[in-house]
């Protein structure tokens, strides 16, 4: 087994269930053979795209674990764009960047997220090669509060808008919901309510009208704070 085939099954494991982590690699593959195809590739063996799909994987990895490590350094529970920033700039220390070596520059203005910046102006949006499905019913999306149900909250301190409690609990006070049979992974028959059975399946696929989402980059002229509160 010469070393590209180690590496390979090093971040592919052969017997390995499909899990979180076998799932993002072969997400990072698709996403990599598209970049391979968009700088001109027609084909590409398999053993190589594994290979940039661990790089991938590993860099994006590194990336988030720097970002939080920033943010828990900062005594905060979650990321903003300068823990992505401070850590894209450590991620490109060992090759350098412009402006790398003033260390009064604003974290807005840094080269290592100008890069990032000039890239994504001169290249085209390839949408993901995977078609995502849509929702069978868009109007089932969310929980339904008590008033949209024409239910009266079973306390008097909650009021009607909230959403409503969970059907199993709903059951316990007495309210008698239809009952299916349904097989669960391990093959047991099990009985839930059929209206649990259709809030699942509708949970299960997006909405069906979802707008799409652009990024914009660019050089914020307001003062950092501001900058930060327009970042959604």
């Amino acid at each position: 087994m010469n070393g590209q085939e180690a590496e390979r099954r090093r971040c592919f494991p052969p017997t390995q269930p499909l899990s979180t982590s076998s799932f993002a690699s072969a997400i990072a593959r698709v996403a990599v053979a598209q970049i391979c195809q968009g700088v001109g590739f027609r084909s590409a063996e398999l053993s190589v795209l594994d290979s940039l799909s661990c790089i991938a994987t590993t860099y994006m990895r590194h990336l988030g674990r720097s970002a939080r490590h920033g943010a828990e350094s900062s005594g905060r529970t979650e990321c903003n764009l300068l823990d992505v920033v401070r850590a894209l700039e450590e991620l490109a220390s060992s090759h350098g960047f412009d402006g790398a070596s003033d260390i009064n520059r604003p974290l807005a203005r840094s080269g290592a997220l100008s890069e990032i910046i000039q890239f994504a102006a001169v290249s085209d949006e390839i949408p993901f090669a995977k078609r995502i499905p849509p929702q069978c019913d868009p109007e089932g999306a969310g929980s339904s509060s008590f008033l949209q149900l024409g239910e009266k909250p079973p306390f008097a301190h909650v009021p009607s808008w909230l959403p409503a409690f969970p059907e199993e609990f709903r059951s316990k006070k007495g309210r008698k919901t239809p009952e299916v049979t349904v097989e669960d992974l391990s093959g047991l028959a099990v009985s839930v309510t059929k209206k649990r059975v259709e809030s699942e399946f509708r949970r299960n696929f997006l909405p069906l009208e979802r707008p799409i989402v652009r990024f914009e980059f660019g050089i914020c002229e307001k003062p950092l704070d501001e900058c930060l509160d327009s970042v959604d």
